[in-house]
This record gives structure tokens, sequence and C-alpha cells, in this order.
């Protein structure tokens, strides 16, 4: 943190910075797990749009780096930020309906997690890869990541701010 608060950057210029070289990465990793791991190690061809996949994880990776911010700038360690993660991200996952049908949970549970970006973006994975789905039919999943992928990623780029301001 010294070695930003001393720098001519402004804190959307880290954030921006930090969200471009990661998510280039993970996009990247994401493409040749496809490509080496399911088409080419296990022979699988796959029937939807990996391109359209990856914006997809790309407006995926908006929320996830935003909420991630936001979780390393309010703790103060890696032990809570480890305690954090598994009160937020490991039940959000869990209850994504990557590893439990939606279908399975309670009625009230289902109605709480259609809300949340990883449901859409499993909803959107799904549908995209498995059933070669377009833009026409995941559109609001999209619109719903997008929307609260950025107003996560703003809130957290302001409490950002504000946290570099408080160590200076």
């Amino acid at each position: 943190i010294e070695h930003l608060l001393v720098m001519p950057v402004t804190p959307f210029q880290i954030v921006f910075s930090k969200v471009i070289a990661n998510g280039a990465i993970i996009l990247l990793i994401s493409f040749l797990s496809f490509k080496i791991v399911i088409e080419y190690a296990i022979g699988a061809e796959i029937q939807g749009n990996l391109f359209f996949f990856m914006i997809a994880s790309a407006v995926y990776l908006i929320f996830t780096t935003g909420l991630g911010i936001f979780l390393g700038t309010v703790t103060h360690s890696m032990p809570q930020m480890g305690l954090l993660f598994i009160l937020v991200v490991l039940p959000m996952n869990l209850l994504s309906g990557a590893f439990t049908p939606l279908e399975s949970m309670p009625q009230g549970l289902q109605k709480v997690v259609s809300f949340m970006p990883a449901t859409a973006y499993v909803s959107m994975a799904q549908a995209i890869l498995f059933r070669n789905a377009g833009f026409d039919v995941v559109w609001p999943h999209m619109v719903l990541v997008l929307s609260l992928g950025l107003g996560v990623l703003t809130f957290s780029i302001i409490y950002f701010r504000n946290f570099l301001e408080r160590q200076g």
C-alpha cells in the first residue's frame, strides 16, 4: 500500500490495471483449458460458441473483481480474508446451481439465489456451452450480472479510494 500511496495514480487506475491484467490471464487460461483439456485431452467437442462464453465470463469477472476488491479492502489480514471468503463467496458458489440443481432447493432459497450473479453466470454458461444459446436467450442473465457487477465494482472503487485516503 505504501508504494501505491506515493505513486501519481488514481484509485481507478490502480483498480483498472488489476482488472485488465488479472482478467486477461483468467480468460486466457479458461480458453486454453477448453481447447487443451476438453477438446484435445478428453476429445469432447464443445457444442456452444466459445467466444460468446468468454464474453459472458468477462462480464462475470466484473462482479467477482469488484467483490474481491471490496473484501480485500475491508479485511486487514489474509486470515480475515479467508474467513470472509468462507462466509460470502463459498455459499454464493455452492448455491449457484453449478453443484446442486436449483430445483432441489426450497422455493424461498430459489428466489433468493435467482438474484445472485453466480447463479446467473452458471445459467448463462450452461445455456451457451450445452445448448449453443445465443444472446437472445441469455440476455436477462447477462444484464443482471453486468448491472450487479458494475454496481459492486463502482462501490468497491469508491470504498478503495476512501481506504487509500485514510491510509495517506
